[in-house]
């Protein structure tokens, strides 16, 4: 079972602690141990999104079962100071830690699979301990917030200096005419060929969210008089209407071609958006799959561009490298970066497509501060003879 699958009542069945009674308290919650105070947790914060929903409770998951079985605590007991172990304990949790016997019905590997390194990531781990801590203690179930005291780690870019994740030119043509030259001579090659090509043109021509994709569907694409438009409950259940051009059209289409979908888009059309190997289950009546989970994108993703990169004799391994360590999400940065940069569109016309609620976050994928700084201090320095 997969940690993301889990319920936090599944995650602390073996645990004494996280089930034992607090004392009688004025919580405004009604929580009477940890176990129900993080499922009202859950419930409250993480409800925005099925996205939302999943980070925050595995999240939670690590952080109880570091609390219960590493520090023999409970969330009462904790302090800054046992908070502050919870650092170095991600960065590099130990041996056998990762090699535990299963308990609960899952592995202590497939809670913490990776040393989490300091950055963004781990920023974001940590919002989410610090937003649990706090809703506890504003509804009374703790006494005090541990992480009040709790400083931002990770690192930060001076302004100006952000970098958004997207594909540098060369890089993303490089992946455009690998796609292109992937074999095709057999149907299993052929089917491999149009899901990555329909994969890459929807999100790259759409800008959406990995969640966005795989929780819509086709009935979600409406004709308005300026043509088709997708309509995405997005990040933080915001709707938003994303237009669909001719390209992005085409690949529906033809993506649906392939595999015997009518072309014709119809009001009830279940036809997912991130489908599986084969989308279409029967033939009579058509009866359509469901859409992938967001690891499972992420995954193909993952196993294509390094089975681009394998195909590509000669490949600078600098290039290599930066392409691989980018996902699936970097696509989404690259269409953001084209539209500013490449195509001119306007900063707020490119928000309202992103879905971003501040500027400031869309203004991140503006190059030309950083392409006129490299140009006005080409010539600044010595000329040694």
């Amino acid at each position: 079972m997969k940690p993301l699958e889990l319920s936090i009542t599944a995650l602390a069945e073996t645990s004494t602690l996280s089930h034992l009674p607090s004392p009688p308290s004025n919580n405004g919650i009604g929580a009477n141990n940890d176990v129900e105070a993080i499922a009202v947790f859950l419930q409250a914060r993480g409800g925005r999104s099925e996205h939302t929903l999943r980070r925050y409770q595995r999240e939670c998951q690590r952080f109880l079962a570091w609390l219960n079985w590493q520090q023999g605590i409970t969330l009462k007991q904790l302090t800054l100071k046992d908070l502050q172990q919870y650092y170095p304990f991600l960065q590099a949790p130990p041996s056998h830690w990762r090699c535990a016997p299963s308990q609960a019905s899952y592995t202590i590997a497939e809670l913490f699979p990776f040393p989490v390194k300091k950055g963004s990531g781990f920023d974001n781990i940590m919002r989410v301990i610090a937003s649990l801590l706090s809703f506890l203690h504003q509804q009374g179930y703790l006494d005090r917030n541990p992480a009040s005291g709790m400083q931002k780690l990770g690192e930060k870019y001076a302004q100006g200096h952000g970098s958004q994740g997207a594909y540098s030119l060369d890089e993303w043509s490089f992946i455009c005419h690998a796609v292109q030259r992937l074999p095709k001579s057999t149907q299993r090659q052929q089917l491999y060929y149009e899901r990555a090509r329909y994969f890459i043109s929807i999100a790259y021509g759409t800008a959406a969210r990995e969640h966005e994709l795989c929780t819509h569907t086709h009935d979600s694409i409406y004709k308005t008089d300026f043509g088709y438009t997708w309509e995405v409950l997005g990040k933080g259940s915001a709707r938003r209407n994303i237009p669909l051009n001719d390209m992005v059209m085409e690949s529906i289409y033809r993506f649906r071609r392939i595999h015997g979908a009518p072309e014709q888009l119809t009001a009830f059309d279940t036809f997912p958006f991130a489908p599986s190997v084969k989308p279409i289950k029967q033939h009579t009546p058509l009866l359509y799959g469901n859409n992938i989970s967001t690891r499972q994108l992420r995954t193909f993703y993952k196993s294509l561009i390094i089975s681009l990169i394998e195909q590509q004799a000669g490949i600078d391994s600098h290039m290599a490298q930066s392409i691989v360590s980018k996902g699936f999400h970097a696509l989404r940065h690259t269409a953001l970066t084209h539209l500013l940069n490449q195509h001119k569109l306007d900063l707020e016309k490119v928000r309202v497509f992103a879905g971003h609620s501040n500027v400031n976050t869309t203004a991140g994928y503006i190059l030309t501060e950083r392409e006129e700084l490299a140009k006005q201090t080409q010539y600044h320095g010595l000329d040694w003879i």
